[in-house]
């Protein structure tokens, strides 16, 4: 509300009259108030303007009527806007007119008869005792309308000192306004809600979705892994298996994660929050999932784990998805109940190789692996052993993607624990085995030609049956592969010695040294020495110190065993005779 519409409830307020005009004006000043003015200046411009007596009756009674040069004029209340303007608020102070005085008929129709009556005379020159009594009325309305009385007087005073409170609010306000800066646009939550003409919500009214929190990506230095340590963080009871991950190859932010029975989740910040997904499908076990590297919006999930628990569930084939998870479309194999390996090749989406695992508990035909040149349209078997044997694990090579080595496994699973009670298990048999987990068939396999031909691997692998196998193939090496192979001769090491020769040694410098004699033993006998470096054993080179062990290992006891070793600068040949293993 402006100081105009204050100063005019003043005047109109009949609360002056009973001396209340301190608390009024307290009152009105604290409604009005600017609220960016703080409370504290408003009090101190309250209690100077109340210090000062606004007009004391006597200066009142006596002060002579105001001349027309002590009103303001026009062009003062325009000088007064104009400074105002500049950075004050200007007061425009209106006062009402005196009522005239109300002019007789006589008085309009002759100057003369008006000029007599003002002298008290009657037309005939006479004093006229009516005519005098209406001049003297006359001239105590003028004089009353020319003096201004106590309440006007006291009106003006405050209108002065509303005045002077003005100018000073108003530069406490523009000094406010320059050290606040520029004026912030409201905010979203507190802007008013607008709405069209039909009443129906506006795009400003509708509440906006918050956006997710950018993910922090941070590289770690490898002597800063070094002082960390992996541990747990549940569940506190257990968690089900994580059967596969896969990392997008474009976002190394973006994860998803196979479970053996909590279907399929998805992240995009490393692990820090993650989604469900494959929700509506009819199998929520899953053995394998790939992306494609080409089109990281293309994913590949099949259904059943390869674990053989006794709490395993199976699948129904293979699910292909375009839009990074989101929806999926079943593309067949129904029949292979475990899916143990999908591999997708990197320059063409729509080659595919699917690894069948084959049913747990029974025997069946869709096991080996699978391909299909037309996104999942139509299958073709490329590789099967058997109704027994199915892919466990399948990499492909880094620089050539028709090149792959198939990991084969043979297990079979009952309705029962595989070894109960106190039945005696045989070496490398846990009591919650398969009934079946080695086989004759099963082993490495691999291709050159996209599946056209296979061979089997054994150069440097275990002989006898094979069971489990992990694979993974070193990007940066070509050349070089790791395997986990389970066999049948896993617990059982190697041969024991049936012979004993009594030396301890080392390997140093492509060379098998010396390092302890057993008293009284055949080395001991035989004249070997600490320090000395043996060369060869019954004819072969000897480069470390377990070739030796491997040549005693075909000795019997009584055998003899030819040596050649180095002492400083010489070279000597000897044929200790091996006595029989202490406490055999």
């Amino acid at each position: 509300m402006s100081i105009h519409l204050f100063v005019d409830e003043i005047r109109n307020s009949e609360s002056l009259l009973a001396g209340s005009l301190p608390e009024f004006l307290f009152m009105r000043i604290t409604q009005f108030a600017n609220r960016s003015i703080s409370c504290w200046v408003l009090l101190v411009c309250f209690v100077s303007l109340l210090s000062q007596p606004l007009m004391s009756q006597e200066s009142t009674s006596k002060e002579p009527p105001a001349s027309a040069s002590e009103t303001p004029s026009s062009a003062q209340e325009d000088q007064s806007a104009e400074d105002g303007g500049k950075g004050e608020v200007a007061v425009k102070t209106e006062t009402e007119p005196p009522p005239e005085s109300p002019k007789s008929d006589d008085t309009e129709k002759s100057p003369k008869t008006n000029e007599r009556q003002e002298k008290g005379t009657s037309s005939k020159g006479q004093p006229d005792k009516k005519g005098d009594t209406k001049a003297k009325q006359e001239a105590t309305v003028d004089q009353n309308a020319k003096e201004p009385s106590q309440t006007e007087a006291r009106l003006n005073a405050i209108e002065d000192k509303l005045d002077k409170l003005t100018k000073v609010l108003a530069a406490l306000v523009e000094d406010k306004g320059k050290s606040a800066g520029p004026t912030k646009k409201p905010d979203a939550a507190t802007e008013p809600k607008k709405e069209d003409p039909a009443g129906k919500p506006t795009d400003s009214t509708r509440p906006q979705k918050k956006k997710a929190p950018e993910p922090i990506t941070y590289t770690m230095k490898s002597h800063s892994l070094k002082a960390m340590k992996w541990r747990s963080l549940g569940p506190a009871n257990m968690s089900g298996r994580v059967t596969d991950l896969e990392v997008s190859s474009k976002d190394k932010s973006t994860w998803w994660i196979a479970t053996g029975g909590g279907g399929l989740l998805k992240t995009t910040n490393k692990g820090t929050t993650v989604e469900h997904q494959f929700d509506h499908e009819t199998a929520v076990s899953i053995g394998a999932i790939a992306s494609s590297a080409s089109n990281p919006q293309v994913l590949w999930v099949g259904t059943g784990e390869v674990n053989p628990r006794n709490s395993v569930s199976y699948g129904n084939g293979v699910y292909k998805s375009t839009d990074g998870g989101k929806t999926f479309e079943h593309k067949g194999l129904e029949g292979t109940y475990q899916i143990g390996r999908i591999l997708v090749h990197p320059r063409n989406p729509d080659v595919v190789y699917v690894g069948a695992q084959g049913r747990l508990y029974g025997t069946n035909e869709d096991r080996g692996v699978y391909k299909t040149s037309d996104s999942g349209k139509t299958w073709e078997k490329v590789f099967y052993l058997d109704e027994r044997t199915g892919v466990i694990d399948m990499i492909m090579h880094p620089k050539d993607p028709d090149t792959l080595i198939v990991a084969m496994w043979d297990r079979l699973r009952d309705e029962f624990d595989s070894w109960p009670g106190k039945v005696p298990k045989p070496d490398g048999i846990d009591g919650y085995d398969p009934v079946r987990k080695w086989g004759p068939k099963a082993g490495l396999y691999k291709t050159t030609d996209g599946g056209k031909n296979w061979a089997k691997l054994s150069k440097g692998l275990p002989k006898g049956m094979t069971g489990r196998i992990g694979l993974d193939w070193q990007s940066k090496s070509p050349h070089t592969i790791y395997a986990i192979i389970d066999c049948e001769d896993i617990g059982k090491g190697p041969k024991p010695f049936a012979c004993y020769l009594g030396l301890v040694g080392s390997d140093e410098n492509n060379a098998a040294k010396v390092t302890q004699v057993m008293p009284d033993s055949p080395a001991d006998k035989a004249g070997i020495r600490v320090n000395d470096k043996l060369l060869s054993a019954d004819g072969q080179k000897l480069y470390r110190f377990d070739e030796l062990l491997a040549v005693l290992r075909k000795k019997e006891a009584g055998e003899r065993i030819q040596l050649t070793l180095q002492r400083g600068k010489k070279e000597i040949a000897m044929s200790p005779k091996l006595a029989a293993r202490p406490g055999a």
